[in-house]
């Protein structure tokens, strides 16, 4: 829950997470001030991976309008790192457009082989979700969203009505 320059994490109050569908402990521990992150310091000896959900309340320090916000992230333990092929996308400037604070947002995609970043032979298809259904990003219906050919975009504030949904 990246707020960019802003650092709105810094306003998010009743902020927990659980793992698993259970408690955060039992897997690592909580920090008690903000950003409130979660280390997982056990090994997954027992499972192939854990699903950590954070949820906090964010109220607009200008509008006074609360909003409830949820994330997930999955941490998978890698059996065989031959066959496992991961795509993470993060957002290194954030993800939120915020009172015209940031101009676009960007996201990069990385395509991991085990561990390892591989940058080799690599190519990247973005889709956008429009009325239900994955479409894919060309020259005729990309908007302004640059970069939809290579491994990061970048989405303008013109591109999104209220949230839009993204994957490659």
């Amino acid at each position: 829950m990246s707020g960019g320059s802003n650092n709105m994490i810094s306003q998010c109050t009743n902020i927990s997470w659980q793992v698993n569908g259970g408690a955060a402990s039992s897997w690592g521990s909580v920090a008690s001030t903000n950003p409130c992150a979660l280390t997982i310091n056990k090994n997954l000896t027992n499972v192939n991976q854990l699903i950590c959900v954070c949820t906090a309340t964010f109220v607009d320090p200008q509008s006074s309008v609360t909003t409830n916000l949820k994330t997930e992230i999955t941490i998978s333990k890698l059996l065989s790192a031959g066959d496992n092929l991961n795509c993470i996308i993060t957002f290194p400037g954030g993800q939120y457009f915020y009172n015209d604070t940031i101009a676009s947002v960007q996201l990069t995609a990385s395509m991991y082989v085990g561990s390892k970043l591989d940058t080799t032979n690599v190519g990247y298809t973005w889709y956008k979700l429009i009325n239900g259904t994955w479409t894919k990003l060309t020259s005729s219906n990309h908007g302004s969203i640059s970069g939809y050919t290579g491994r990061t975009i970048t989405i303008y504030p013109a591109d999104v009505l209220n949230f839009e949904s993204f994957k490659v």
